[in-house]
């Protein structure tokens, strides 16, 4: 404690200039943490614009990622409808091949039996008699018959 006989107009000038260089640092200290606060706004500000610009550019990569996704499932669909079709395909060609064999089988059997019957018709026919074969000639029709119906026949082709 200051006794009032020792405090002069000096030293009160002394206190008040104490005081003053002590509010002149505080203020520049407020002044420090204002110019900071400051500066961590403007670096929020700065991260808010950041993190919009990034939540859009995640809403249209993830729309691209969509885009891609139904382009994918897409041509999947189409890859296994080509599949599909390539199977069915196969099962068509298959078909018809049994169905040529079928058409050759009878197509040889038929063959056959125009030989069999171009046999009879040149008068040759064949029998098993005795696990022998014997070729005899079988006239049924006379020959001048025979002549006629071939020459028919290659008029007919032509």
């Amino acid at each position: 404690m200051q006794n009032l006989k020792d405090f002069t107009l000096e030293i009160a000038e002394e206190e008040i200039k104490y005081y003053k260089s002590s509010l002149n640092k505080k203020n520049e200290e407020f002044d420090e943490i204002f110019k900071r606060i400051d500066n961590n706004e403007q670096e929020m500000e700065n991260m808010k614009i950041e993190n919009t610009k990034l939540k859009e550019e995640i809403n249209i990569l993830n729309k691209k990622a969509k885009n891609l996704a139904n382009k994918l499932s897409n041509k999947e669909n189409l890859y296994q409808q080509k599949i599909d079709d390539i199977k069915h395909l196969k099962e068509e060609i298959y078909k018809k091949i049994d169905d040529n064999k079928s058409l050759n089988n009878k197509l040889s059997s038929m063959e056959k039996e125009i030989g069999k019957e171009k046999d009879k018709i040149k008068g040759i026919q064949c029998r098993d008699i005795n696990s022998k074969i014997i070729q005899y000639f079988y006239l049924s029709v006379p020959e001048i018959e025979i002549i006629k119906k071939e020459k028919e026949k290659e008029k007919d082709k032509k």
